[in-house]
């Protein structure tokens, strides 16, 4: 990690961003830097709480086909598509108040959340369809 001098706090970060903030980086250019990363790592956490959410209650309720995890799934799935777009957002916003030249520590693509968040609302419709499978086979 690197240790700031001036307050002493120690910054974890993968080798590759802590030698381009110590090579030739300015202190607000690593705050910048590292509010990017933060507002990344946000986002990723965000959607892993999200994701903890459902397999919590799929365990709890011994079945995935529930009208309840139908809901989440596709709140989960809106979310992969929404959150990562408002973090590139964001981390675009902090690139130009920072003066970043360069944005090769963030990763603004958004393709392979957008596909996930598509397949997890198609699969909400499935566990849905089968939640109410589940229903009628019961009512009977």
């Amino acid at each position: 990690g690197i240790v700031l001098s001036s307050t002493g706090a120690v910054i974890p970060g993968n080798m590759e961003t802590l030698y381009k903030l110590t090579a030739s980086a300015s202190f607000l250019e690593m705050v910048g830097t590292l509010l990017v990363e933060f507002i990344l790592t946000l986002t990723d956490a965000i959607l892993m709480l999200h994701a903890h959410r459902y397999f919590s209650r799929e365990q709890a309720d011994g079945t995935p086909f529930t009208g309840h995890g139908a809901d989440q799934i596709r709140r989960l799935g809106v979310l992969m598509i929404v959150l990562p777009a408002v973090a590139a957002i964001l981390a675009g916003v902090m690139y130009g108040v920072f003066g970043l030249t360069q944005i090769d520590t963030a990763d603004f693509g958004n393709g392979t959340s957008a596909a996930m968040g598509i397949m997890l609302i198609l699969g909400s419709l499935i566990i849905r369809y089968g939640a109410e499978l589940e229903a009628n086979k019961d009512a009977r």
